[in-house]
């Protein structure tokens, strides 16, 4: 009878739904962290500008403005349609990081003002870089579709379970087919 193998396929069900949720949960806790590093170079490379002339902080922070804005604008619509070539986000990042180096190569500024503008626009890309391979991640096809031929099998067999018990089992059939749907 089909009984037997509901208890089997329920659990080979809960057990790969399980794997992918996990695959996913790490891939947005990866995300997280690499938006967190974004954040935090970004915000010390506006601070490290504080310590330049008033037009190399305009120019510097409006080249930081410009990427943080094409992010928000370009950049999440790209990486969401797996497109990340289409994100205005990498020529205002370069534009940026050119920017950085010429105000970082000037004889007045600081060593230590230099070191600490290059790292974070450096951390900035790095981040960036991160965030695009992690947008591309895509859930493990073999997975997936071992879930849908176990969600496949769990409501066949309790179909076949139903029909055979009749209306006191239809309810359970019922249930089962609504909570893997």
């Amino acid at each position: 009878t089909a009984t037997p193998y509901m208890g089997s396929l329920g659990t080979l069900f809960a057990i790969l739904t399980a794997f992918m949720i996990n695959t996913e949960y790490s891939a947005y806790g990866q995300a997280q962290v690499t938006v967190g590093e974004e954040v935090s170079a970004a915000s010390e490379l506006a601070t490290a500008t504080a310590s330049l002339p008033a037009s190399d902080t305009g120019r510097i922070q409006e080249k930081l403005t410009d990427y943080l804005d094409s992010l928000v604008s370009g950049e999440w619509q790209a990486l969401g349609s797996n497109r990340p070539a289409d994100s205005p986000a990498a020529a205002t990042l370069r534009a940026l990081q050119q920017e950085v180096y010429s105000e970082a190569s000037r004889p007045y500024v600081p060593d230590a003002v230099a070191s600490t503008l290059q790292d974070s626009v450096n951390r900035m890309a790095t981040a960036r870089r991160e965030r695009v391979v992690i947008a591309s991640h895509e859930l493990p096809l073999v997975l997936f579709s071992l879930a849908l031929i176990a969600v496949a099998g769990l409501i066949v067999n309790s179909m076949v379970v139903s029909n055979r018990g009749g209306r006191r089992y239809a309810f359970l059939a019922t249930a089962i087919v609504l909570a893997v749907s």
